[in-house]
Protein backbone atom coordinates (compact mmCIF):
# COMPACT_ATOMS: atom_id res chain seq x y z
CA UNK A 1 0.00 0.00 0.00
CA UNK A 2 1.22 3.32 -0.94
CA UNK A 3 1.65 6.15 1.33
CA UNK A 4 -0.02 9.24 0.38
CA UNK A 5 2.18 12.62 0.06
CA UNK A 6 0.14 14.38 2.64
CA UNK A 7 0.29 11.82 5.00
CA UNK A 8 3.97 11.93 5.38
CA UNK A 9 6.09 14.90 7.00
CA UNK A 10 7.77 17.44 4.68
CA UNK A 11 10.77 16.74 3.82
CA UNK A 12 13.29 19.88 3.74
CA UNK A 13 14.66 19.39 -0.73
CA UNK A 14 18.15 20.03 -1.17
CA UNK A 15 17.58 21.08 -4.63
CA UNK A 16 14.68 23.17 -4.02
CA UNK A 17 14.77 25.62 -7.59
CA UNK A 18 12.83 28.17 -5.82
CA UNK A 19 15.19 31.30 -4.77
CA UNK A 20 13.60 34.45 -3.23
CA UNK A 21 14.54 37.23 -4.96
CA UNK A 22 13.54 40.92 -5.23
CA UNK A 23 12.63 40.61 -8.80
CA UNK A 24 10.28 38.02 -8.09
CA UNK A 25 8.80 39.73 -5.38
CA UNK A 26 8.00 42.88 -7.77
CA UNK A 27 6.46 40.17 -10.05
CA UNK A 28 4.61 38.60 -7.22
CA UNK A 29 2.92 42.25 -6.62
CA UNK A 30 2.80 43.39 -9.95
CA UNK A 31 0.41 40.02 -10.83
CA UNK A 32 -1.91 40.21 -7.35
CA UNK A 33 -2.48 44.10 -8.37
CA UNK A 34 -3.55 42.65 -11.90
CA UNK A 35 -5.68 40.43 -10.22
CA UNK A 36 -7.66 42.68 -8.07
CA UNK A 37 -7.42 45.65 -10.43
CA UNK A 38 -5.18 47.83 -8.65
CA UNK A 39 -2.67 48.11 -11.22
CA UNK A 40 -2.69 52.04 -12.04
CA UNK A 41 -2.44 52.22 -8.40
CA UNK A 42 0.75 50.36 -7.52
CA UNK A 43 2.25 51.75 -11.44
CA UNK A 44 2.32 55.29 -9.68
CA UNK A 45 3.52 54.19 -6.24
CA UNK A 46 6.01 52.43 -7.84
CA UNK A 47 6.97 55.57 -10.41
CA UNK A 48 6.94 58.29 -7.29
CA UNK A 49 9.29 55.47 -5.51
CA UNK A 50 11.42 55.62 -8.69
CA UNK A 51 11.31 59.10 -8.89
CA UNK A 52 12.16 59.93 -4.88
CA UNK A 53 15.53 57.33 -5.28
CA UNK A 54 16.70 59.10 -8.11
CA UNK A 55 16.32 62.33 -6.32
CA UNK A 56 19.67 64.22 -4.73
CA UNK A 57 19.35 63.68 -0.86
CA UNK A 58 18.88 67.10 -0.49
CA UNK A 59 15.84 67.52 -2.50
CA UNK A 60 14.82 64.50 -0.90
CA UNK A 61 14.89 66.03 2.72
CA UNK A 62 13.18 69.33 1.28
CA UNK A 63 10.41 67.29 -0.23
CA UNK A 64 9.50 65.21 2.83
CA UNK A 65 9.46 68.24 5.09
CA UNK A 66 6.64 70.37 2.62
CA UNK A 67 4.76 66.80 2.50
CA UNK A 68 4.64 66.71 6.54
CA UNK A 69 4.16 70.59 6.40
CA UNK A 70 0.66 70.18 4.05
CA UNK A 71 -0.49 67.13 6.50
CA UNK A 72 -0.36 69.77 9.28
CA UNK A 73 -1.88 72.59 7.19
CA UNK A 74 -4.59 70.24 5.52
CA UNK A 75 -6.24 68.21 7.97
CA UNK A 76 -9.45 69.94 8.08
CA UNK A 77 -9.64 68.49 4.33
CA UNK A 78 -8.57 64.55 5.77
CA UNK A 79 -11.38 65.31 8.35
CA UNK A 80 -14.22 66.37 5.72
CA UNK A 81 -13.35 63.69 3.16
CA UNK A 82 -13.68 61.12 5.90
CA UNK A 83 -17.25 62.93 7.27
CA UNK A 84 -18.29 62.51 2.93
CA UNK A 85 -16.89 58.72 2.64
CA UNK A 86 -18.47 57.92 5.60
CA UNK A 87 -21.84 59.74 4.90
CA UNK A 88 -21.97 58.20 1.19
CA UNK A 89 -20.96 54.93 2.59
CA UNK A 90 -24.23 54.66 4.82
CA UNK A 91 -26.65 56.08 2.10
CA UNK A 92 -24.89 53.45 -0.42
CA UNK A 93 -25.41 51.07 2.26
CA UNK A 94 -29.22 51.52 2.91
CA UNK A 95 -29.79 51.18 -0.94
CA UNK A 96 -28.26 48.38 -1.07
CA UNK A 97 -30.05 47.05 1.70
CA UNK A 98 -33.16 47.56 0.35
CA UNK A 99 -32.84 46.13 -2.65
CA UNK A 100 -31.68 42.99 -0.91
CA UNK A 101 -34.78 42.81 0.71
CA UNK A 102 -36.73 43.59 -2.18
CA UNK A 103 -35.56 40.83 -3.58
CA UNK A 104 -35.53 38.67 -0.91
CA UNK A 105 -39.73 39.34 -0.73
CA UNK A 106 -39.60 38.63 -5.23
CA UNK A 107 -38.08 35.31 -4.33
CA UNK A 108 -40.14 34.36 -1.32
CA UNK A 109 -43.91 35.53 -2.99
CA UNK A 110 -42.26 33.81 -6.23
CA UNK A 111 -41.58 30.48 -4.18
CA UNK A 112 -45.18 31.16 -2.18
CA UNK A 113 -46.88 30.85 -5.49
CA UNK A 114 -44.97 28.02 -7.14
CA UNK A 115 -45.84 25.68 -4.13
CA UNK A 116 -49.39 26.78 -3.84
CA UNK A 117 -49.63 25.60 -8.28
CA UNK A 118 -47.80 22.53 -7.03
CA UNK A 119 -50.19 21.71 -4.16
CA UNK A 120 -53.03 22.98 -6.21
CA UNK A 121 -52.24 20.40 -9.53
Amino acid sequence: MAKSSSATPAKKEKNNPYRPNVWGMIRDIMVHAINKGQLPVTGLILLLGLVVFKMPAEDVSKLMYATIRQFKTLYYLGWTLDGVIIVTWVIVQRKLTRGYRRELDRINNENQELQKKLLDS
